[in-house]
């Protein structure tokens, strides 16, 4: 019931949106929609398609690496083989999977999108759905047969399945989705997804994506958020916008730094996993300029939203932006910044044609302040400006009271 009421606050979110005189952009969090505790447990099942692709296909021992760096090892070229027809045949049989050669045919034909013959990580992850890994009646042929195989791959190197209770959990989630989307497509408003925990993002960026596969044909209506202080993040985004272009929808990103740093050290290091968190602010400073640079680079059949406070990062946009002649009046690259925070910023690239947005926090004060709370504590960049702001400020007044005195 909550999570139903809270879809009526969104719609009314993307009406109001809908009514501004430029671009509407609204922000939603999948935890809203969705219990966390279900997309935790999807994240698992999830990482689970990455463990059978190594483990599988490119022979990497996975039984003692920890599920949460799964994420890390499909960065690695050697993870990402380019799969003939006959080694998908060979690593299906070595695993034991009980499927005729022409139905593992079949699955392969079906993967490859491409139609070249040759299966990469891409398109493995493609085309499998959570359906694959529950045992809900498929009524595709082919889906059936992925299913068939997914199963008994999962049931080999360990992947746990959903059960009937959270496929239907997922299916509500995804119909909630669904109906906020189609609502915002038809409104042309952005819709932006926001970032969660490691542990559930995993869950987010699926529902984002297979969001974006439906909704961004022609209009960039979901963006998905990349965290940028995440050592796979570039990764992350060179991986969606191949995807994107493969598969002929708009592809739309929000690039924030990040603000669950210090849970993410500290989970890593209570669980004894690698940290996701690069090793320095510089490296971060360095993936967020870099998907800046990459996002600017497709802008046409992409868009961006700059979400961040820190000036450097901004010059660098709005330099590549004048390099590339992208008109800042015209559709496809935002600035936001938090209400209240970096005001100095938005002001300036509003004076100076770029289209700037305030990130409004909006719920109940127990929800939204340790929101706050987490980018103050988390984001260095914030606290930095609020100096330079009150320095301003306190100039500014200094100036006048002169000005007054004369």
């Amino acid at each position: 019931a909550e999570c139903d009421a809270n879809v009526e606050l969104i719609l009314s979110c993307i009406d109001t949106a809908s009514r501004t005189p430029t671009d509407g952009i609204a922000a939603v969090k999948l935890t809203g929609l969705g219990k966390p505790d279900m997309l935790v447990r999807i994240s698992k099942i999830l990482l689970g398609v990455r463990k059978i692709w190594i483990a599988a296909f490119t022979r990497e021992p996975t039984e003692s690496i920890p599920e949460e760096e799964l994420r890390h090892l499909v960065s690695r070229p050697d993870l990402n083989p380019l799969i003939p027809l006959d080694v998908f045949r060979a690593s299906l049989r070595r695993a034991g999977v009980d499927m005729s050669d022409a139905e593992v045919d079949q699955v392969f034909e079906f993967l490859d999108r491409s139609g070249d013959g040759l299966l990469d990580y891409l398109e493995w992850t493609g085309l499998l759905s959570l359906d694959s890994f529950s045992d809900v009646a498929l009524e595709d042929e082919k889906q059936r047969l992925v299913q068939k195989m997914v199963m008994q791959l999962a049931a080999k190197y360990g992947v746990q399945c959903l059960s009937p209770q959270e496929h239907e959990l997922s299916k509500n989630l995804v119909e909630r989705l669904r109906t906020i989307s189609a609502t915002a497509r038809d409104c042309q408003v952005r819709l932006l997804i926001d970032a969660e925990q490691t542990y559930m993002q995993v869950a987010i960026d699926h529902f984002a994506l297979k969001m974006q596969r439906e909704y961004n044909q022609q209009f960039p209506t979901i963006f998905n958020t990349y965290q940028c202080y995440l050592d796979f993040a570039r990764n992350r985004l060179d991986n969606d916008l191949e995807r994107s272009q493969r598969e002929g929808w708009v592809f739309a990103a929000k690039l924030v730094r990040g603000a669950y740093m210090n849970q993410e050290r500290r989970l890593s290091a209570e669980k004894c996993y690698r940290s996701p968190i690069n090793p320095s602010i510089e490296e971060t400073h360095a993936t967020y300029n870099y998907c800046v640079q990459k996002c600017l680079e497709n802008i046409g059949r992409s868009e961006v939203v700059i979400a961040t406070h820190n000036q450097e990062s901004i010059e660098l946009a709005v330099r590549l932006m004048k390099e590339r002649n992208i008109d800042p009046r015209s559709h496809g690259v935002y600035f936001a910044q938090l209400l209240g925070m970096a005001d100095h910023l938005s002001l300036t690239l509003g004076q100076g044609g770029y289209k700037a947005f305030k990130y409004v926090p909006y719920g109940p004060v127990g929800y939204c302040l340790p929101y706050l709370i987490r980018r103050a504590q988390e984001n260095a960049d914030v606290m930095a400006g609020a100096q330079k702001e009150m320095l301003m400020l306190w100039q500014e007044l200094k100036r006048r009271k002169f000005v007054l005195s004369a």
